[in-house]
């Protein structure tokens, strides 16, 4: 079920099925999954595909000089055992640009410091808001599958819809956090807009 199906604040962007994004072969395949019906419906999401997007939405993203200065670490942090074990073995000793990639497995604290990129899988309601309060504009790309994360003000979901694995970008919290993502990744993406910025 898509959790943002009749959301005022939605906007659905059409699947781009003929650009390329120069990516490993396996990181395609895993966007791929996302964004292409599959031929066995989905019920949940494996951590190793959850990884995938953590990694390659990192790839689509920038942040600001001051945060993220020129040969410094991109610390990915994961508040997921297997998610960040998925990780590890997926990055090895990959780089973005000219940023060596960390992985950082996090408590249920949150504790962000440095941080600029969140995984936290597994929420619940009121740990889900708590995160996005506690993150709240800070240039922290914020992502879970939490149902209705983009909408209460995460940056990114992933989710389940008909079988098929999708994932909800909130382009209001991208702008707010100080960050870009490549529009090559919102066109496969839903569109989500923030409570606070509808008209």
């Amino acid at each position: 079920m898509n959790p943002y199906r009749g959301d005022t604040n939605v906007r659905a962007r059409t699947v781009v099925t003929h650009r390329s994004f120069h990516l490993p072969v396996w990181a395609a395949v895993a966007l791929s999954l996302m964004a292409a019906p599959s031929a066995e419906p989905q019920t949940s999401i494996e951590p190793a595909l959850k990884a995938a997007f953590v990694y390659n939405i990192a790839r689509f993203a920038e942040w600001p000089a001051g945060v993220l200065p020129v040969a410094a670490p991109l610390r990915l942090c994961v508040a997921n055992d297997a998610v960040a074990t998925e990780l590890e073995r997926m990055v090895g000793t990959a780089t973005i640009g000219a940023h060596r990639i960390v992985i950082a497995r996090v408590g249920e604290g949150f504790a962000a410091q440095g941080c600029h990129v969140l995984y936290a899988g597994g929420l619940d309601s009121a740990r889900a808001r708590q995160l996005i309060s506690a993150l709240k504009d800070a240039p922290v790309l914020s992502i879970s599958d939490f149902d209705g994360f983009a909408t209460l003000g995460g940056i990114a979901q992933v989710f389940i819809e008909n079988g098929k694995i999708r994932f909800a970008i909130n382009v209001d919290s991208v702008h707010h956090a100080r960050l870009r993502v490549s529009s090559r990744l919102l066109g496969l993406a839903t569109i989500v807009k923030d409570a606070r910025d509808a008209r």
